[in-house]
């Protein structure tokens, strides 16, 4: 057995690579991994003139996750670790933009 030092509020269950729900139900010799949690916040804003871009998708890991309010912020909280993230507007093109880091 190993302790570790993070807070439960801040740890995932995962299955196969897949957060786990709080009722999820579990079988004998399942392997489950462990993750730890953070707080992504971005704010999305137009290069031209630094205004918010609302209504901007938000995908993590090919995944819709929500979108981008008036101000142009969106937060959620997701594993630590690299993952991709892409907005989809209309300003932004058909394609959208991906950071990778």
């Amino acid at each position: 057995q190993k302790r570790v030092s993070i807070p439960v509020a801040e740890l995932a269950v995962l299955r196969d690579g897949v957060q786990l729900e709080n009722d999820a139900v579990l079988a004998p010799g399942q392997v489950l991994q462990a993750a730890e949690l953070a707080m992504l916040r971005l704010r999305a804003v137009l290069g031209c003139c630094e205004e918010p871009l609302k209504g901007a998708a938000v995908f993590l890991d090919g995944q819709t996750v929500g979108t981008t309010d008036s101000a142009g912020v969106f937060s959620t909280q997701m594993t630590v670790g690299r993952h991709e993230l892409r907005l989809q507007h209309s300003l932004l093109g058909q394609r959208g933009r991906a950071v990778r880091e």
